[in-house]
């Protein structure tokens, strides 16, 4: 667990919102495009109703000297790959936000899984949370996925995982490895989640992105960890973002 004080690390379900009343054809046309409007715009997290098939397995908070690490092992348990699975952080202070992660400028990294592969677990990191005032709480809401792939969706292959020798700062330990897609279709801008395990214990974890990797190529990455990174075994994540291209999804 993390150092020093704790906060409370919830997760909630968000509930679809209803609109009671009467509505012009003008309204609903209106209601429409601002519906169509949200679902990819910049700095937001389209929520909607939880899958039913995404179980959260573990949560966790890592506190370094300038942010926190937050980390949620999910688990699909359906047959289908999940794409783009939202996930929304509210920190908040007294009864006041301090902060959300769709305040980050809509960075995919930070907001969203980009597919649950079909009965399998990912550990999502943000480590970009700032370190909290004593007191305060942080609630973790899942959200929908955009669609559900009826294709396998392989995690890229990690390899040469291992701490850099080189000075990564105030902030905790440089983990570097290199990710390879043996996909035929380029990556762009691939996650990497890196968690640092002692003893069963998440100590460390961090993220990080690689703008493109080719198909059939291979890109190396680097992500500072958050936390006591020095020792523990090393484990990464990489996940497509670009699935192969099928004919029927829902």
């Amino acid at each position: 667990m993390s150092h020093g004080r704790h906060t409370a690390l919830a997760v909630a379900a968000a509930g679809a919102l209803a609109l009671v009343g009467c509505a012009t054809t003008q309204d609903e046309s209106a209601a429409l495009q601002a519906k169509a409007a949200s679902v990819d715009a910049p700095g937001r997290v389209k929520i909607g109703r939880p899958s039913a098939e995404v179980r959260v397995r573990s949560r966790q908070e890592l506190r370094g000297k300038a942010t926190t690490a937050v980390v949620v092992e999910l688990e699909n348990t359906g047959p289908r790959a999940l794409v783009r699975v939202p996930i929304a952080l509210r920190l908040t202070v007294g009864g006041k936000q301090q902060y959300a992660n769709d305040l980050d400028g809509g960075d995919e990294l930070l907001l969203r899984v980009p597919v649950l592969p079909p009965r399998s677990r990912v550990s999502w990191v943000n480590a970009n949370v700032p370190v909290a005032d004593e007191g305060a709480k942080l609630d973790v809401v899942l959200g929908a996925p955009v669609r559900r792939s009826q294709r396998p969706a392989a995690q890229l292959r990690v390899t040469g995982l291992r701490r850099s020798a080189e000075d990564s700062g105030e902030d905790g330990v440089a983990v570097v490895g290199v990710v390879h897609n043996d996909l035929r279709r380029e990556q762009t801008e691939v996650p990497v989640y890196v968690t640092v395990r002692d003893g069963g214990r998440i100590v460390a974890a961090g993220s990080s992105r690689i703008p493109v990797i080719a198909a059939r190529k291979s890109q190396p990455f680097e992500a500072v960890v958050v936390g006591d990174g020095r020792r523990g075994r090393l484990v990464a994540q990489a996940l497509p973002t670009k699935l192969p291209k099928t004919q029927r999804s829902r």
